[in-house]
This record gives structure tokens, sequence and C-alpha cells, in this order.
């Protein structure tokens, strides 16, 4: 630094604040030979991962902060609160509340920074958790303290905007404490921690005392729950010495290893249930491992893979980019590399496993899970009864047909709702096969009209992964050009480098892609960022009564100005009287859909009136 050595620095704190703790970071080899005789101070040597920087940052922290481990045996901070606040805003008001009241805080704006600050730092007495983070959900942080710190779960608090359903089941579950609906009013806060420190051991206390002496009253350990369950890692190789190699170093790593040698063995073992990941070689002896991947459903459905090879080719390399393979090691790796690769696979699929509940939650999945044999013998009926209706969409110009979207019926009269139907094939990890039988029933149909030339908008109700794939022996691929996939709630979810390719792989074979609900908050604007579609649908709930509303007038004009300067079509749906479709076209609405033109139905309605529609357009 200028004028000074950050060493001086250090030596000065040393002496003025002996309590406080000093990292240094250097971007020069030249201060090396100064580390080597300063062992006391640790150096972060630029460029600085975040990561790294977390991690230092709280390891430090909890080798200076005092704790009440000393006089009450426990490992628990007892004036610690660690708040996990994307929002800059409400992470100060919540840090300012809590240093009033006499709490020390620590803060974390990310999932990874979160549980980075759980795993190298003191264990806070409280967690304040909002539900929306920008690299995942909260939901995600209390699933990882179920597993790592079972006994701080009675101590956690969600945060959320709104009350919902999946909300509500985090906190009935046990998994968190309650919930707290933002803005928060500090007597709210303040009344919580007070309802906490009468429950929960060692005492939270609302104005701490450092004089008073400690309690003589027993307080609680948090190491003293039941032990984390392992991760449980499937390892498929009919090397034997290599079988054993690998179990020896994943066992040190700290998974539990199960071992099979051959593909009955290992279906039997996945039969068995209770994985967290799969390692499988390419050449087993009695078949292919990428057979095994056909094999994951039900609760194995979202079972991340690691396929191993010996002998690596283009071809098994492209396979695994296709199948849903984590990972393609090529042998000979590297401990370390395969911990690595199979801890990231193991978190990757526990969040998975969330989504797929909180997708299933959402549609109702409850019913579902309380009897799966019931569900998989009503699910094997209604596969075979999927059907597709056919709704017109049509040019606010003339009033023409533009295409038609395409929507899942089912004639089972157990699971006819899509969403039900839906939420069975979620809780059973059957989304790809009713993608599959979508996709089927569009190409029939359309082949069986080859005078019908307008684009076939497939909807979201499919699946998307299978979509996303995009194999040269999906039905639909031949006619490609005239279709228009929808990209769903799940494939946004799961969005990054992946997803990127799949989106590349499936424009290049033809399809365009459209994304729904824009305007339904951030999620549908996101989407729209990150998928960069050609179609995007205005959400229902703008349309309705639009031409009695204001506002709704000035949010679908500027999305409409939006995506026409991003060059994406929009689609306005749900229209139903006359007036909200001389609204939306007034507003430059380009596609126009909804029953005031036809319900869906059989395939290809016409549009009711269109003639009308455009002696209309004429005359005004």
């Amino acid at each position: 630094m200028p004028g000074c050595s950050g060493y001086e620095v250090a030596d000065h704190a040393a002496r003025v604040a002996p309590h406080a703790a000093v990292i240094l970071s250097s971007g020069y080899v030249d201060d090396m030979a100064r580390k080597n005789q300063r062992d006391d101070l640790p150096i972060l040597w630029k460029p600085v991962p975040g990561q790294d920087l977390v991690r230092a940052v709280a390891t430090a922290i909890a080798a200076r902060r005092p704790t009440e481990s000393a006089t009450s045996g426990g490992a628990v901070t007892s004036d610690l609160v660690l708040v996990i606040e994307d929002d800059a805003a409400v992470r100060r008001g919540l840090v300012r509340i809590l240093t009033t009241a006499g709490y020390t805080t620590t803060t974390a704006s990310m999932v990874a920074e979160a549980r980075q600050v759980l795993e190298v730092g003191p264990e806070p007495q409280l967690v304040l958790c909002d539900l929306s983070l920008p690299d995942g959900s909260g939901a995600e942080v209390v699933d990882f303290i179920q597993r790592t710190r079972p006994a701080l779960c009675s101590r956690v608090l969600i945060l959320s905007g709104a009350t919902d359903e999946a909300v509500e089941r985090l906190v009935e579950s046990g998994a968190a404490r309650r919930l707290l609906t933002k803005p928060i009013e500090s007597n709210v806060l303040l009344e919580v921690l007070a309802g906490i420190r009468q429950t929960s051991r060692p005492p939270l206390p609302v104005v701490p005392n450092r004089s008073r002496a400690p309690s003589a009253s027993p307080v609680s350990n948090p190491s003293s729950g039941p032990a984390p369950r392992k991760e449980r890692v499937l390892v498929v190789d009919d090397d034997e010495s290599l079988a054993a190699a690998t179990t020896r170093i994943l066992g040190n790593a700290g998974f539990d290893v199960v071992v099979a040698g051959t593909l009955a063995a290992a279906r039997k073992a996945l039969d068995a249930g209770d994985l967290d990941a799969l390692v499988a070689d390419v050449r087993l002896p009695d078949g292919d491992g990428f057979e095994l991947i056909r094999d994951l459903r039900g609760e194995n459905s979202e079972l991340p893979v690691v396929m191993i090879t010996g002998a690596p080719s283009i071809e098994s390399a492209t396979l695994a980019v296709r199948s849903r393979v984590h990972e393609y090691l090529s042998k000979p790796f590297s401990p370390e590399e395969l911990v690595h690769v199979v801890r990231v696979a193991v978190n990757a699929g526990r969040v998975a496993r969330l989504r797929t509940k909180l997708l299933a939650a959402r549609f109702g999945g409850d019913e579902f899970v309380g009897d799966v044999a019931t569900t998989e013998k009503r699910f094997a009926v209604a596969l075979p009864k999927i059907r597709m209706a056919f709704q017109p969409i049509v040019r606010s110009g003339d009033g023409s047909v533009y295409g038609y979207e395409a929507l899942l019926r089912c004639d089972e009269p157990s699971l006819s709702s899509p969403l039900r139907l839906l939420a069975a094939a979620e809780v059973l990890g059957r989304v790809n096969d009713v993608g599959r039988a979508v996709r089927a029933s569009v190409a029939a149909t359309v082949l069986a009209h080859p005078d019908r030339l307008e684009a076939i908008r497939q909807p979201s109700s499919s699946g998307a992964r299978a979509d996303l794939r995009g194999e040269l022996t999906d039905p639909l691929v031949p006619l490609a050009r005239r279709v228009v996939l929808e990209v769903t709630e799940r494939a946004a979810l799961e969005s990054g480098p992946k997803l990127d390719d799949d989106l590349a792989r499936i424009r290049h074979l033809g399809y365009r892609l459209a994304v729904d609900d824009l305007g339904e908050g951030y999620a549908g604007l996101s989407s729209l960022v990150n998928l960069r579609p050609d179609i995007a649908k205005i959400d229902m709930s703008l349309v309705r009564d639009i031409h009695r509303a204001p506002l709704k007038r000035d949010i679908v004009a500027a999305l409409v100005d939006l995506a026409r300067r991003s060059g994406i079509i929009v689609v306005a749906e749900g229209i139903e009287t006359v007036d909200e479709r001389d609204t939306l076209v007034d507003l430059g609405c380009e596609l126009l859909q909804g029953y005031l033109f036809a319900k869906p139905g059989p395939p290809f309605p016409v549009p009711r009136g269109v003639h009308d529609f455009r002696r209309e357009l004429e005359t005004t």
C-alpha cells in the first residue's frame, strides 16, 4: 500500500485491537519470502475466488470469536445470527435491528456463500434465510442444514415476500421454524427471537450481559442429535481392483459406497433405492453402462450419473452429452478429481430432487406421494390415453391463423386434468414419458394433415428435458421448422451452460422457442433474458379486463416494446371479450389467442368471426 506495508497495519491492529482477525492479500510473488517469515498471518493470492475469500474470513472470525463452548460444552455461538438475504437494503435493515438488540451478525447473499459460512464458521444460534436467492432457492440452504446440522433446523426462519404452499410445507415439515413475510417489522422479528430464546438452549438473550455468570440450567449440544446420513454412491465397475480403489477413495471422503460388477447387480441396487449418485463404467460384462440411465425412474429419476471409461471415444462422449450424464471421466483420473466430481454430482442431484418436489407440490402431488403403487397403475393406464387439443393463434393484423397451440388432454378419468397427470409424472419420475407421448401425438396429427402449413406450438405441459435433448430419433425432428417448443418452468430453473448447449442444439435442428407467462413477476422477465425466445406469451392475468386497467395497459405496452426491440413476437393469450381484443391490438400485440376466437378442440378448429374481425379492422 502507498506509504506502508500491510504487515505494519497488521502489527498495529494487534496492539490496538487484539481480538481483530487480519488477512493479507497480495498479487506479488516477492511477498512469498516475507510470508515464510510470518506464519501467523494468512495471505490470499490475487485474484481471489469468492468462495476462498468467504472461507478465509469465516475461518479467521471463527478462530477469534469467543464461543459458549468453554462454559456450556456446546459449539453454538450464543448471540450469533446468520442473515441470508440477497437484497442489500433488506439485509442492512435486518442487521441493524439485530445489532441494535445486542446480537452479533454474519451475512450471506447467495446459497453458495451461505453454505461456506455454515461449513467453516461457528454454528449460529439462529438463521434468517430468504427463500429467493440469485444462485438458487433458500430451500437448498434448509436442505443443507438438515443434512449437516439437524439441531439447527428448529432455529431457521424463512423470509419470503409471499406465502405459498411450498413455503408452508417447509415449515410444516420441521425443516424450518416458521415463516416471516416481508416487509418484516422489528417488533415482530424480536418477538420471534424471544420465543426461540425461551424454547432453545443455549439461550439467545435479547440484550446480552457479558458480565453475568453462565446459566446453570442444562443446555443442548447440537452435536448430540442423530448423525447426518452419509451420501450413498453406487459404483458399477467389473474391474475388481479399480472398484476397490474407487470404494476406498470415496469412503475416505465420507461417502457410503455400494459396488456392483454387472448391469444385473446394478439394477438390483437401484431397485433398493436410497442412493445419491451413480458412478458407472461404460463397458460392462452384460451390457452398456448407458443402459442404466434408462432404468432411472421413480425415486431414482433425478439420480446424478457419472460415466467412467478407459477407452474414451467421440461416440461415447456424444452419447454422454445427449443422455442425462452429469460428468464423463476418462481413466486414469486422480482421487481428488473423482471426489470433486462425485461431490458436485451429489449436490446437483439433491437440488434436482428438491425442484421436483416443489413442482409436484405446486401441481398437487401430495395425493400421489401417499400411495405410489396406485399412482403407478393409474399412470400406466393414462399414458396411452394422452391426446392433444388444438387452439388457434390468430394474427392481429387480419385475423388469419398463424398457428395452433397443442394442449395436453387425457381420457383416463382419474388423471384427466393435465395438472394431475403432470403431478403424477413428477412423483414417479415419468415426465419424459409424458413428453414423448405428447410429441408422438403432435407429429402424427401434423403428418395426417399434410395440407395444413400453420406453425404448431408444443405446450409446456409436456416436460422440457426430453424436448431440449433434441434426439434425431424424435418424431418431431422432421417437422422441426413448423414447431415452436415452449421452454418450461423446469428448464428455466436449470439455466446454465448445459441449458445453453441444449438450446443451441434444438435451434440448429430448426425448432423455434417460446416462453410463457411474460409479465408474471421476475421469473417471466428472467426467462426472457436468459432463454432469448422467438415468441413470448403475455400472462393471462394481464389480459383479463385490460381495457379497464390503465396500469395493465402500461405494463403490456412496455413488454411489447421490449419484445419488439429484441425481435421477439408477442402472443396475448386468454382473450375472452372484444374489448380485450381491441385494446391489445391497439397496444401492438401481433398474435392473439383465447376463447373469443375458438376453444381448444380436435385438429384444427376454425376461429369464429375471422371475417367479422377483418371487417372491424378495416372500418377502424
